[in-house]
């Protein structure tokens, strides 16, 4: 059987898009979200950039994997993998988002310089229960006309499991991609690196990923790693919801107690006639 990695697994998916000599096949993947349309014009060229992280970003680092690219012509964008359910996703990608923003400008420069921000974020769950489409892209708009209020800001939330519910083959350059980081049948990735040069050098990158004992061994620590988060966050879990019976038990005694002795009361009250005051 042949030896397969998951390709959204973060030592993977950086070999793959992250590396200088690979960036055509991150470039083909952004256009595929960004720029979709046949008469779109395209992005021709990315420069991927070190950024360091905000402080606390890096919590939770085993689940997620980030590339930080700016294109010919200014825009930034930055590639989002997300592997583990978060449900506060949605409001730390606006705060993530907003910060490669804010952080264009230097404190004495010109609104003028900033540049437009886009995030693509690549989940392997489903955030958005309330639509079936794969692709949510989000940007700020006037409340009343539903137009943007400009081109700056904009966000490109993609659910692999919503393509992969699909089953069928891909259409499009975008589904394509899902089809390559969901892992769907091999014969079609084939085929699809037939008709896509970028998928074909995507397979060719995984290959030699999978050839280099040393990014292999890199691959095996950080599947462990993932695996003793995962399992530390079920122990947690488990852990609290223990202590919530527990808690809920005592409570209910106390609750139980006090009723107890309210209903006594009113009973000896109604066998012997007696009664009280209350003062306010």
């Amino acid at each position: 059987m042949e030896r397969i990695v998951t390709r959204t697994h973060d030592t993977v998916f950086k070999y793959i898009f992250g590396l200088p000599e690979n960036k055509d096949i991150l470039l083909d993947l952004i256009n595929a979200v960004v720029c979709p349309g046949e008469g779109e014009e395209k992005i021709h060229d990315v420069q991927l950039v070190d950024r360091k992280p905000n402080s606390g970003q890096d919590d939770g680092k085993l689940c997620r994997t980030v590339l930080h690219a700016i294109t010919s012509t200014g825009i930034h964008i930055d590639v989002h993998v997300q592997n583990v359910f978060e449900s506060s996703m949605d409001r730390r990608t606006l705060y993530n988002l907003a910060d490669i923003f804010f952080k264009q400008l230097a404190p004495a420069d010109e609104y003028q310089k900033l540049c437009p921000t886009y995030m693509i974020v690549i989940l392997n769950f489903n955030l958005f229960s309330d639509i079936p489409q794969y692709i949510r892209k989000c940007q700020i708009a006037c409340e009343d006309t539903g137009e943007p209020l400009n081109e700056y800001l904009k966000l490109f939330f993609l659910e692999l499991p919503k393509w992969a519910a699909l089953k069928r083959k891909a259409q499009t350059s975008l589904e394509r991609w899902l089809a390559f980081l969901s892992h769907g049948d091999p014969a079609e990735i084939e085929e699809y690196a037939m008709l896509d040069p970028a998928i074909r050098k995507a397979l060719e990158a995984e290959k030699q990923f999978m050839a280099d004992p040393e990014q292999m061994y890199k691959y095996e620590q950080y599947k462990k790693s993932l695996k003793d988060w995962n399992s530390s966050m079920l122990e947690a879990k488990k852990e609290g919801i223990k202590e919530g019976k527990e808690l809920g038990i005592k409570e209910g005694q106390e609750k139980g107690i006090k009723e107890g002795w309210t209903e006594a009361t009113i009973t000896y009250v109604r066998n012997h006639g007696m009664f009280c005051t209350v003062y306010t």
